[in-house]
């Protein structure tokens, strides 16, 4: 859950999955009390109408299996997927959410640091290599572990072959509502700092800044209670 990756291997089903990630809606709406309110989905309230057939396209309320189980992988083919799979990411009623910048936040809250970028370049330095003076930042840690790492990867990777054309942000849905287990993007570039990690960021530095005072107020209050009071709205 702590590690984000995308998986973009071919995995032979994309045919199907990647033509229903618009038809997924949630299917259990919350009014403003957060409750849950027993309601359908618009296209499922109408008039009966007939059971679908096997051949037709499947319900997307159906819970998935294991991806592994359905397709039958047979060689490796090196090509992106048409929907990739983004791993480490949550549902919450505010989308999907990255968690490990928001528990990388919470560390770096409560044992907060700063250094300057020459004494990062100093620990980089190779041996008998000089580098020009450049001028000296200071860096915090609840930034570096939250947005900043991430906006880092986008410079670096796309900076240099992109210029000023940078893209931020990469949409994703899950497999289903219901049951959240896959969560396929949208698109098969600009990885770097997908829609879950600008959540997870931001939610990780607001908790950075605020995790001692949280503390200080509760003191022995458990990482389990923090993540209540800010997802819920019971905080």
């Amino acid at each position: 859950m702590l590690s984000t990756s995308v998986d973009t291997a071919v995995r032979g089903d994309e045919n199907i999955r990647c033509n229903q990630l618009s038809q997924y809606r949630s299917r259990v709406p919350r009014d403003v009390e957060g409750e849950e309110v027993e309601e359908e989905a618009p296209e499922n309230v109408a008039d009966e109408e007939p059971e679908p057939s096997e051949d037709e396209e499947s319900d997307p309320r159906i819970l998935d299996t294991e991806i592994e189980e359905q397709v039958e992988v047979t060689n490796v083919n090196p090509a992106i997927s048409q929907c990739p799979v983004e791993n480490g990411v949550l549902l919450s009623q505010w989308g999907a959410i990255s968690a490990g910048p928001v528990i990388t936040g919470v560390a770096a809250g409560l044992s907060p640091q700063t250094v300057t970028t020459r004494e990062l370049l100093a620990l980089s330095r190779e041996a008998g290599r000089s580098q020009r003076q450049q001028q000296n930042f200071n860096v915090d840690n609840r930034w570096a572990s939250t947005l900043c790492g991430d906006l880092s990867e986008v410079a670096l990777r796309q900076g240099p072959a992109a210029g000023r054309e940078i893209a931020v942000g990469a949409p994703g849905t899950f497999n289903s509502t219901v049951i959240p287990r896959w969560y396929f993007l949208r698109q098969r570039e600009h990885f770097e700092m997908t829609d879950a990690e600008i959540r997870g960021g931001l939610d990780g530095l607001i908790l950075a800044t605020n995790v001692v005072e949280f503390r200080n107020r509760f003191n022995a209050i458990k990482l389990s209670q923090v993540l209540d009071m800010y997802y819920s709205h019971r905080g």
